[in-house]
C-alpha cells in the first residue's frame, strides 16, 4: 500500500465496512522542506515558515541537494564572483 500511496494513489482504510482513515501522498511542498532539512540546506527552526520552496533550485541549475553550494551564502558569492 505505501508504494501505491507514493506514487500518487490515495486509499481507504475501513472499519468493519465504514471508512474510517484515508491516506493519500504528503504534500509535496511538504516533502521538499523535509528532504531539505534532511540534508541540512534548511534549518529545522525555518522550516515552519518557509514558503514556495516546492520547486526551488539553487543557482546552477541543481535541485538543492548535492549540487555542492552548502549554504545561501555559498550561493550568493558564487554569483558575485560570475559578476551576477
Amino acid at each position: 500500500m505505501i508504494d501505491r500511496v507514493a506514487a500518487g494513489e490515495r486509499t481507504g482504510i475501513a472499519d468493519d465496512g465504514r471508512l474510517t482513515a484515508a491516506v493519500s501522498p504528503a504534500d509535496r511542498e511538504r516533502r521538499v522542506l523535509a528532504d531539505l532539512v534532511r540534508d541540512g540546506t534548511l534549518g529545522p527552526e525555518n522550516a515552519a515558515t518557509a514558503r514556495g520552496l516546492a520547486d526551488w533550485a539553487q543557482p546552477g541549475g541543481g535541485t538543492g541537494r548535492g549540487t555542492g553550494l552548502g549554504s545561501a551564502s555559498e550561493a550568493l558569492l558564487a554569483r558575485r564572483e560570475e559578476g551576477r
